[in-house]
């Protein structure tokens, strides 16, 4: 899970994940080319970005979409 602020000063998660397996994401040193890539599918400019993500303790949910962890998570961010 990356946080990201947009040049527009909006906050966005973004979750990337292996579509062989939920479970399976990106290593830290390939956020930058997945960010750098997003912006160009999207037009959306990243001004700043935080990685949040949990490894496989990590989950994600929102209305239509839900990432479920591999280990018990031991604390969550909820935003809303």
């Amino acid at each position: 899970m990356v946080g990201v602020v947009t040049d527009e000063d909006r906050l966005v998660f973004l979750s990337f994940y292996n579509p062989i397996s939920y479970y399976l994401g990106p290593n830290l040193e390939d956020l930058p080319g997945l960010l750098k890539s997003f912006e160009k599918e999207t037009g959306i400019q990243i001004k700043d970005a935080i990685n949040l993500d949990g490894g496989t303790a990590s989950a994600f949910y929102a209305e239509g979409v839900s990432l479920t962890e591999l280990r018990p998570i031991g604390s969550y961010f909820c935003a809303r």
